[in-house]
């Protein structure tokens, strides 16, 4: 979310999103709210899913099953924004789950995920990147960028959408988001503000936050240094260019209508960057404006009955605390339970579509599958961590092993994987098989027998063959698909294969292999020849990943070879380079005759 009320992100940059997880707990900036500081130390409790105890929090305070998220759609919807919308589903579950125990006082119907967009904020500056209607990233033309300036200061709902397509600027980046959400099996409801403030929805926050001007005020001059005594809590949307102005000169509150408001467009400071008003007087009404960010992010919770919260640790000081205070005393509602969650960090760095490292689901996706992202979205919110795409098999690992677990083949090494196999990974499954990119479907899914998948980096080679015959071939001769598989093993190995060969491809690493077609123009000894020649019985024979990498050493030995410069050699034969990845799984993943023919024809 962007808080109008204090200078706003450069739209070039991204929050910080996440990853592999740091051998320490990131220590918070400081200053958090009690409140939610409190709330939230249970969140690293190893003996409870952090969402369990939200959940139990919401329950115990007597709040509504109302889950929210929001936020502002100022440029790339990336993970970062991501992060709400996931780790208010494990919520959701978590208080369904309560319901369905029939432990609360409330239904699983009555629990609910709402996640809204902060579409009437102004546009404070047009990014270089966007996402197009496919979800890639894309820079923006510079010609486009200059179209687009001129709505600085106007709606994001009044904005064009970034490629010249149908709709606005706010259209555009909701629906991208909502297509990550379903991708992921995520039931969300996406409610726009300025579609709440067309239908009324507001009027009441509007009203009691200027009825009660002076608490109003009071309020918000604890947390704002700028605001003054002539501070009204509104903005308005000028009639003449279209512009978000603050300066309200009177307002009329009437029993039946909406009320009106009186201003003068001058300028707009949007976070440092001075938006020059058109000088226009008027009266409009209130329903053509909006609440400041500090109010209006309280007015949310009182609209959408909102009983739970999780947001960035940027709002656990300012806008929580701010938002509290006018929650119950110019309100006069209950705040929700909060979860104060630690952002992510790229390869250690802020994320930057500038910098070229800013990643969307849509995009993770084309790498992984969807559970792996929502096992990632299950660690605990509390840790800051630092995802790292081109390493991202580390996570593929971790999730395997969590499903080897669930299964009964492996035992869990430690608590927090016992429990993530036991309480997580069900809500993971399921969640993905709703969605749209995995390759279970609903009536596929046996949480209690997960589909077998092959290992990351070696269905990366696997993928080096385009036939899927040959991939199945492949993966059977290395024993990681059964002659007996089930077809949802078929189907979740050949995916598998696509998405870690996709991955080696775009990130260019050594499981990026690519077999030359013929004999490389090269010569080798007598000796090297026979023990080609011995590793070619033993691929022959069927033997697996591991059985010829070891022979690649006893061959070497046996015929009395540098063992390094006979595995160099067997990358030369096959790559044409003198290094690669482990030399067993690679012959393992490509076709036995074409092994066994280029071994044997040196």
């Amino acid at each position: 979310m962007t808080d109008d009320d204090s200078p706003a992100e450069e739209t070039t940059e991204a929050e910080p999103v996440g990853g592999r997880e740091p051998e320490t707990e990131a220590e918070p900036d400081g200053g958090e709210k009690q409140e939610a500081d409190d709330a939230d130390e249970a969140a690293g409790s190893a003996s409870e899913f952090w969402a369990d105890e939200a959940a139990g929090r919401v329950v115990e305070n007597d709040r509504s099953p109302v889950v929210k998220g929001g936020v502002s759609p100022s440029g790339i919807p990336h993970i970062g924004n991501f992060n709400e919308l996931a780790r208010g589903y494990y919520v959701r579950r978590a208080l369904e789950r309560r319901a369905e125990e029939a432990t609360t006082s409330f239904t699983s119907d009555d629990v609910r995920q709402v996640f809204t967009s902060d579409d009437r904020d102004p546009l404070r500056s047009v990014p270089s990147h966007v996402v197009d209607t496919e979800g890639r990233i894309q820079e923006l033309p510079e010609d486009r960028r200059r179209e687009l300036e001129e709505h600085l200061g106007r709606p994001y709902v009044d904005v064009p959408a970034p490629f010249d397509t149908a709709g606005s600027w706010a259209d555009h980046f909701k629906n991208a988001l909502k297509d990550d959400a379903e991708a992921l099996g995520l039931d969300v409801e996406f409610h726009s503000n300025d579609e709440l403030y067309r239908e009324g929805a507001f009027d009441e926050a509007i009203r009691l936050a200027l009825d009660n001007l002076d608490v109003s005020r009071r309020v918000i001059q604890r947390h704002q240094r700028t605001a003054g005594s002539d501070y009204v809590p509104f903005m308005v949307k000028c009639e003449s260019c279209g512009c978000i102005t603050a300066d309200v000169t009177d307002f009329t509150l009437t029993s039946v209508e909406p009320g009106e408001v009186s201003y003068h467009c001058t300028a707009t400071d949007l976070g440092g960057r001075e938006i020059e008003g058109c000088g226009h007087e008027g009266t409009t009404s209130l329903r053509d404006g909006k609440l400041p960010w500090r109010f209006e992010w309280p007015a949310q919770w009182m609209i959408l009955d909102v009983g739970f919260e999780p947001f960035g640790k940027d709002h656990a000081e300012g806008s929580w605390e701010s938002g509290v205070e006018i929650a119950e005393e110019v309100y006069g509602i209950q705040p929700p339970e909060p979860m104060v969650y630690e952002f992510f960090l790229v390869d250690g760095e802020k994320m930057s579509a500038s910098e070229g490292n800013v990643y969307t689901v849509n995009g993770l996706l084309e790498h992984v599958e969807p559970e792996v992202l929502l096992h990632f979205f299950a660690k605990n919110p509390r840790k800051q961590r630092d995802f790292t795409p081109s390493e991202i098999h580390h996570l593929v690992n971790e999730f395997d092993r969590v499903e080897d677990v669930r299964r009964g083949d492996e035992e869990p090494a430690d608590p927090e994987e016992r429990q993530t196999a036991e309480r997580v990974y069900p809500d993971v499954a399921e969640a993905a098989a709703v969605g749209g990119r995995s390759p279970l479907s609903p009536e596929d899914l046996d949480v209690d027998d997960p589909p077998r998948r092959p290992p990351y980096t070696f269905a990366a080679m696997v993928g080096v063959a385009e036939d899927e015959d040959a991939r199945v071939d492949a993966l059977r001769r290395s024993n990681h698909l059964p002659e007996d598989a089930r077809d949802v093993d078929r189907r979740a190995s050949l995916h598998r294969v696509s998405v870690a060969r996709r991955w080696a491809r775009d990130w260019e690493n050594q499981y990026d292999v690519r077999v030359q077609d013929t004999k490389p123009e090269v010569s080798f000894d007598d000796a090297t020849k026979a023990a080609f020649g011995d590793l070619a019985d033993v691929v022959e024979a069927g033997g697996s990943a591991e059985e010829i990498q070891n022979e690649v050493f006893e061959a070497a030995r046996r015929h009395d070879l540098d063992v390094g410069g006979f595995f160099g050699d067997g990358y030369t034969l096959f790559l044409g380079e003198d290094s690669g990845p482990k030399l067993g799984p690679l012959l393992a993943a490509l076709d036995r005759e074409f092994v066994v023919e280029r071994l044997r024809e040196t």
